[in-house]
């Protein structure tokens, strides 16, 4: 059985997603903000309080990431329907589990977020759990096809079997082209 694991920014996107979907809402749903926004909210709340409202923020999510998703790649994906594949990601999960779903993705290892009693808590177990939730997946599967643009992930590279590098890093490039990885 095959298995295949994406990175979210820069691969399955063409940019950093969470820092310009912020900037995005700012600038076209400013209305929005201000409704849900308090002055001292910060912006994962706000994301949190957005997310409830399903009709706005579906319709958010879905019109900018028609604007920043790596063609390429949405047409590999499309191939993968009903296959294994697991998002990898350090973004958070407040929008990656809606988009997830609007991917047709069931499986995403990221940085979770949650609130309890007004405070935000933000679980960083990404980095420490990446590996663990990988290496548990490659005792499962035979054939890993690892899809990035990061060095930050030569060591999951190295282990898998096919490695498929999409908008790399100048390190990345260097390392792929010498060891003549695949590149999208």
């Amino acid at each position: 059985m095959n298995l295949y694991i994406f990175d979210f920014d820069k691969t399955i996107t063409n940019i950093d997603f969470e820092f310009f979907f912020y900037n995005y809402v700012n600038k076209n749903y400013i209305n929005l903000y201000n409704k849900f926004a308090k002055k001292n909210l910060n912006i994962f709340k706000y994301i949190y309080k957005l997310s409830k409202y399903y009709k706005y923020q579906k319709n958010i999510i879905n019109n900018f990431l028609l604007k920043i998703i790596n063609k390429k790649v949405l047409l590999i994906l499309s191939k993968l329907i009903k296959k294994n594949i697991v998002i990898c990601t350090s973004s958070t999960n407040l929008l990656l589990n809606k988009i997830k779903n609007i991917l047709n993705i069931k499986n995403i290892i990221s940085t979770k977020i949650f609130f309890k009693k007004k405070i935000v808590y933000i679980i960083n177990n990404y980095k420490k759990n990446k590996k663990k939730y990988i290496n548990s997946f490659f005792k499962k599967f035979k054939n890993i096809y690892f899809f990035t643009d990061s060095i930050k992930d030569i060591k999951l590279l190295n282990i898998s079997k096919y490695k498929i590098i999409i908008n790399p890093c100048k390190k990345l490039n260097k390392v792929g082209y010498k060891k003549g990885w695949i590149f999208i």
